[in-house]
């Protein structure tokens, strides 16, 4: 088996699960912190930048990963895809897009009304319909440049796992 090969065919899973609905690897988990604590939450991949390496995620202004995101861009992926057995973990550093038009264009109305719901994310409410969607638009869009890669690929011929580092473009087989 080929390093190159092997990590080339993660990417390529990472970003097939932009354009196919069915792709486990549409839904990563995104993991941030606020210091003490660390949060998880499954989110959409919306845009994958091959050349650049990163990942385009949405969310509303006002939810906890938008200030955990400014005060600690450091954030985790993880990718897993149960029929193919293949585990990618990537440490990435992320930032707010700034102007956000040209993806709030490309979502449709009911989309949009999801990033103008009141009160907003996390709020308490007397009940689960407690809520109305506002005018106020907190639609935010989300960067995130991956660092390094784990990949792990589960066998019963044998376990395979190699990582990558972006920043210094190195790759190695590690121990499963």
């Amino acid at each position: 088996m080929n390093l190159v090969n092997f990590i080339n065919s993660a990417i390529k899973h990472i970003q097939r699960g932009v354009v196919d609905r069915k792709s486990f690897f549409r839904h990563p988990v995104l993991a941030s912190t606020d210091g003490p604590n660390i949060f998880q939450r499954i989110v959409v991949m919306r845009e994958f930048d091959f050349e650049k390496k990163g990942i385009v995620i949405f969310t509303d202004s006002k939810s906890q990963k938008v200030g955990q995101i400014l005060n600690y861009p450091e954030c985790s992926l993880l990718f897993w895809d149960p029929r193919k057995k293949l585990q990618i973990s990537i440490q990435s550093k992320s930032h707010i897009e700034i102007d956000s038009s040209h993806y709030w264009s490309k979502i449709n109305d009911r989309q949009q009304k999801d990033y103008s719901v009141n009160p907003p994310p996390k709020s308490e409410i007397k009940a689960h319909d407690d809520y109305e969607f506002s005018d106020q638009n907190r639609f935010t869009v989300i960067n995130l440049t991956f660092k390094s890669m784990d990949v792990l690929q589960l066998s019963d011929q044998g376990h395979i796992r190699a990582t990558h580092d972006f920043e210094n473009n190195t790759q190695s087989w590690v121990s499963p």
